[in-house]
């Protein structure tokens, strides 16, 4: 435990709607596993949201939206973050409001540090002051305990029940591709590489691991280090496909919503044409690719009508399907048929579907073929099928 409160706080002021807290400390330990940051409620109920993030070099690696109306008055609130950094790295905690007005809003608190070591400065909007945010951070020298994923799944889950405000430091892009890995740094970093090279819309990535391998966490901060337009979100364990693509989905900011498998090499242009349906067919809902892997081989033709589902590796969706109707079904246990899942509820909807010829290829499940899941998904395909006929029996 490391403390960093003051003895005579002062207040930020309100937090009204885009204004953010920032405050860079030294990391102090190999797992910073909570922080507890001072608020105050001006002793009333507050309805605003706020959104605290840890970052480095301006990549969040840890994310939480709270309602301001479960705070207390002079009180803390507790952030399992369950992070591995590296001791002696300089990392940020920032406190954002998404929607604050005025007597809407609390104010968090800040003051002169207790401990030793030189001044201490906080950014409160545009303006910096001497001082320090109101907050511990709590260390450890091993990870947090498996269940936190939960935690994590639900703050970032929580983010996305109202539509996120555009005035943020991500900006405001067109496209927001998601991408969850686990343990395939060579493909994901050759994905990330071919998408750079060859996006031509203005994007964001979310990049979701999920393993409970605790060094590649930062082997994928370290190659996301200095892309303004990188989101990093680290799930301590397996968490699924499903759960995954729905936390990224959450915090997303696009007009569009890509889901990307890591194993995939983006050519010239592959996207432009499928927002470009999206964008001119109201009554299409969901565009992907024909199934092309790395050996130029097709296994669906391009017929743009009566598919019968998109594959998860890649398609993409408008940004108000995805509020209208979110993303995958969460009962779905961990990865299999949650796309054709959602082809299906679409199409049930009364939405068409559509494939058209892109230039990205797929290598074709290389997560699984590496033996790196041997023993976690066993059974998910049988039960999710068993699952899905109970679903949509007698209605499609």
């Amino acid at each position: 435990m490391f403390d960093h409160f003051g003895d005579d706080s002062k207040l930020t002021g309100e937090l009204m709607r885009g204004q953010t807290v920032r405050q860079p400390f030294i990391a102090e330990g190999s797992v910073l596993q909570y922080i507890l940051i001072a608020f105050a409620t001006y002793q009333r109920r507050n309805l605003s949201k706020l959104t605290i993030d840890v970052c480095k070099d301006n990549i969040t690696l840890r994310t939480e939206t709270i309602s301001a109306s479960t705070l207390e008055d002079n009180g803390y609130h507790k952030f399992n973050t369950n992070l591995s950094v590296e001791e002696g790295n300089e990392y940020e905690v920032r406190v954002y409001s998404e929607n604050g007005t005025y007597g809407n809003s609390v104010t968090a608190k800040y003051g002169d540090p207790k401990h030793e070591g030189g001044e201490r400065w906080i950014r409160i909007g545009s303006k910096r002051k001497r001082g320090e945010l109101c907050f511990t951070l709590a260390y450890s020298e091993e990870g947090g305990a498996p269940g936190d994923v939960e935690e994590i799944s639900t703050a970032i889950s929580d983010r996305g029940t109202d539509k996120i405000d555009n005035e943020t430091l991500r900006g405001n892009p067109v496209l927001s591709i998601i991408i969850p890995t686990a343990k395939r740094l060579d493909h994901l970093k050759v994905c990330l590489d071919s998408l750079r090279a060859h996006t031509s819309v203005e994007y964001e990535v979310i990049v979701i691991s999920n393993t409970p391998d605790k060094e590649f966490p930062i082997q994928v901060q370290k190659l996301l280090l200095n892309q303004p337009n990188y989101i990093f979100v680290s799930f301590p364990k397996y968490a699924g496909y499903v759960a995954t693509c729905n936390a990224g989905a959450a915090i997303s900011k696009g007009e569009y919503i890509c889901i990307l498998n890591d194993d995939t090499i983006a050519g010239k242009k592959w996207v432009d044409q499928m927002i470009r349906i999206l964008d001119t067919n109201k009554d299409v809902a969901q565009v992907g690719p024909c199934l092309t892997f790395f050996d130029k081989t097709f296994t669906h033709s391009c017929k743009e009508t009566n598919n019968s589902y998109i594959e998860g590796w890649c398609f993409v969706v408008p940004r108000w399907v995805y509020e209208k109707h979110g993303l995958f079904d969460p009962c779905i246990d961990f990865a299999y048929c949650e796309d054709s899942d959602f082809s299906t509820m679409l199409q049930h909807n009364g939405y068409k579907i559509r494939r058209v010829n892109s230039s990205i290829r797929h290598l074709g499940t290389q997560t699984s073929k590496s033996g790196k899941m041997k023993g976690v998904t066993d059974g998910c395909e049988v039960t999710n099928k068993n699952y899905l006929r109970e679903k949509w029996k007698g209605k499609i």
